[in-house]
């Protein structure tokens, strides 16, 4: 399997890749956020932009208050110059399990695939939580953060819902445009049609509530119960990540 959580994969792959949509593309997934994205100047943020199509689109669509996050530096530079003409849209080099924005600062965040990379990788659960715990502190309250995976319910549903997210989720899913492939992809493609197995794509949709209810006890509580429930599902999570 392709080192997905590694740095470098990506870089190698985005110096000879020049677009590539992860699992669904715009046009699929528009219709469930629009619903969410009730400003035209809703503050979205794009969590492992990577070189999609999608942020451009986004952006077409009437939605300018873009910011895009990668952690290849090699796909933000190419991305910031392809786009430059997009007046507003960001593309920062930044992990996104060290997010350093500001709180509060987003009302919609979108990952298409990147938990599942992260799902490829050493300390898969604690790395995907920490992301998780940043783009909660980044939400605003009502903000919504829809991710985009192969992964079922039974196995991407605890991520979301540990204790300390405090967020409400809906489970919705979206069938494959194109069907499975024997073959592992070139990365020239427009969308990804070589995961394995199965006929749809899980997409969750993740909401803050308005008014966060938290206490001392609460706030200073560690998430110990929460890793050793996460560390039992370790193997099914990191056997459903997607491959290519």
């Amino acid at each position: 399997m392709p080192a997905y959580s590694k740095k470098q994969y990506w870089d190698e792959r985005y110096s000879s890749c020049d677009s590539f949509d992860w699992y669904v593309v715009f046009e699929q997934l528009e219709p469930l956020l629009r619903p969410l994205l009730k400003d035209r100047n809703a503050a979205i943020l794009i969590l492992g932009c990577g070189n999609s199509r999608f942020s451009a689109q986004l952006y077409s669509a009437g939605y300018p208050n873009i910011t895009n996050v990668d952690f290849s530096p090699v796909v933000i530079e190419r991305m910031e110059a392809v786009h430059r003409d997009m007046e507003g849209m960001r593309w920062m080099v930044m992990d996104c399990t060290q997010l350093e924005l500001p709180d509060a600062s987003f009302d919609l965040a979108v990952d298409k695939g990147t938990t599942d990379a992260m799902l490829c990788g050493e300390g898969a659960n604690r790395n995907v939580h920490q992301m998780f715990r940043h783009i909660q502190r980044l939400l605003k309250a009502g903000g919504h953060f829809v991710m985009v995976t192969y992964g079922k319910p039974d196995n991407r549903i605890l991520h979301l819902r540990r204790r300390r997210l405090n967020w409400s989720v809906e489970h919705k899913t979206l069938p494959r445009l194109n069907p499975p492939s024997s073959s592992s992809s070139s990365g020239n493609s427009s969308s990804s049609s070589s995961v394995a197995g199965g006929s749809e794509y899980h997409v969750y949709i993740a909401t803050k509530p308005d008014s966060r209810y938290c206490c001392i006890e609460e706030e200073e509580e560690d998430d110990s119960q929460d890793d050793q429930d996460l560390a039992e599902d370790e193997e099914l999570a990191l056997a459903s990540a997607y491959c290519c």
